[in-house]
């Protein structure tokens, strides 16, 4: 597990990358899912005022699904991004 290529030309993963692409899939989840909650209570505050999520109404259940889907788009970009810078360069 030194970082050198099998005989198929793939890298291994090493401890420090996966670590990397986790914290950065935590990090920007979080930051994301906050700005998910404001843009989703806003819209809900304002025009959806009859959506119903999770036993909620209006912008409490937009904020709701906000953050959800924040987190999860934050998540998967970050790690996305973090995986591809740290690959190896050819």
């Amino acid at each position: 597990m030194d970082g050198l290529p099998n005989p198929n030309g793939h890298v291994p993963w090493l401890p420090g990358r996966i670590f990397a692409c986790l914290l950065a899939g935590l990090i920007g989840g979080l930051a994301v899912a906050v700005v998910g909650l404001v843009v989703g209570a806003n819209y809900g505050g304002n025009h959806a005022t009859d959506f119903e999520f999770n036993g909620l109404r209006g912008y409490e259940a937009t904020g709701q699904l906000g953050a959800i889907l924040g987190f999860l788009a934050g998540a998967s970009l970050c790690t996305l991004l973090v995986y591809l810078l740290t690959g190896r360069r050819r």
